[in-house]
């Protein structure tokens, strides 16, 4: 999860992201009222750092989402789907 708005919460996020090998991840951007459209068309930042966490997670073969305070349950079905079918290597990693 970062702040679609601060470099530096993306840095740390991307610094985080490439240590987590082999493991499901769900990259979320969570964008200021408007949501991520708002994001995009408003702010250079915004747009950079949106497209940035979409190709770290293509990169890292996760999840992405946009969140900006709604209630969207259903963005994160696929991850936790993935996480459910991958339980057992989920625990290996660590023991």
């Amino acid at each position: 999860m970062y702040s679609a708005n601060r470099v530096a919460s993306f840095s740390a996020l991307k610094a985080f992201s490439r240590n987590v090998t082999n493991l499901p991840i769900q990259i979320l951007a969570v964008t200021e009222n408007g949501g991520a459209a708002s994001a995009m068309f408003n702010s250079s930042v915004g747009q950079k750092l949106i497209t940035e966490g979409n190709a770290l997670a293509d990169e890292s073969r996760g999840h992405f989402a946009t969140w900006s305070g709604e209630h969207t349950v259903g963005i994160y079905t696929p991850f936790f789907r993935q996480v459910w079918d991958q339980k057992s290597d989920i625990e290996k990693a660590f023991r």
